[in-house]
C-alpha cells in the first residue's frame, strides 16, 4: 500500500537539505524529467481564481494561459498573463510606454516591457516581482482540490507537495489555444 504523507513547505526544505548535493540533482532531474498529470477542472478554477484576485487590485489584467512550457515541470506550473496596456495606462497615468508596444504586443517579465524612463521600469519590475509572491501565497490558501500538487519521495516515502505557480511572462494577446478569462 502506497503511504502519502502531506508535507509543507517548510518541512519540504528541511527534507531536501538534508541530500547530499548528488542526490538533490538526481531528485529533481527525475521530478523535471518526469511528465505532469493533466489539471483537473478545479485546478485549472484554482489558477483562475488567483488571476481574477489579482485583476481586483490590477485591473488591466485580462486573464491567463498555460505557457507552452508548463508540461515540462512538475515542481511548478508555468503561466503567462494576458494584460490590457490601455488599462496599464488607466491605472498607472504618469507611465510613458512606448508605441511599438501598442503596435506589436508585449511579451515581457514585467507588466510594461520598457517603458522610456529609467525609474518607470525599475518600478514595473518591482510591482512584477511582488505579483508572483502573491500568486503563491493566494494559491497556497486555496482548498485542496484547487491546487496541483506533485509526488516527491525521500526514503522510501512518497509525500505531495505543492507545484508552485509561476508567471512566465505578461502578454497583451493569448499565443495558446486556451485562454483563462477573468
Amino acid at each position: 500500500m502506497k503511504k502519502i504523507i502531506r508535507l509543507t513547505e517548510k518541512q519540504l526544505v528541511k527534507i531536501v537539505k538534508s541530500y547530499t548535493l548528488n542526490e538533490q540533482l538526481e531528485e529533481f532531474s527525475e521530478s523535471t524529467e518526469s511528465t505532469r498529470t493533466e489539471f483537473t477542472e478545479k485546478e485549472i478554477e484554482g489558477i483562475t481564481l488567483i488571476v481574477k484576485s489579482l485583476s481586483k487590485r490590477y485591473k488591466f489584467i485580462k486573464g491567463w494561459e498555460f505557457n507552452e512550457k508548463y508540461k515540462k515541470y512538475k515542481t511548478f506550473t508555468l503561466i503567462n498573463i494576458i494584460i490590457d496596456l490601455k488599462g496599464v495606462l488607466e491605472q498607472y497615468p504618469d507611465v510613458e510606454i512606448s508605441d511599438f508596444w501598442f503596435k506589436n504586443g508585449t511579451d515581457s517579465i514585467t507588466f510594461v516591457p520598457f517603458t522610456n524612463n529609467i525609474e518607470q521600469n525599475e518600478k514595473f519590475f518591482d510591482i512584477s516581482k511582488n505579483v508572483i509572491k502573491n500568486v503563491n501565497m493566494i494559491y497556497s490558501k486555496l482548498p485542496k482540490e484547487y491546487i496541483k500538487y506533485y509526488e516527491f519521495k525521500y526514503d522510501n516515502v512518497t509525500t505531495e507537495a505543492i507545484s508552485k505557480i509561476d508567471i512566465n511572462s505578461y502578454k497583451t494577446e493569448p499565443t495558446g489555444d486556451t485562454y483563462y478569462e477573468v
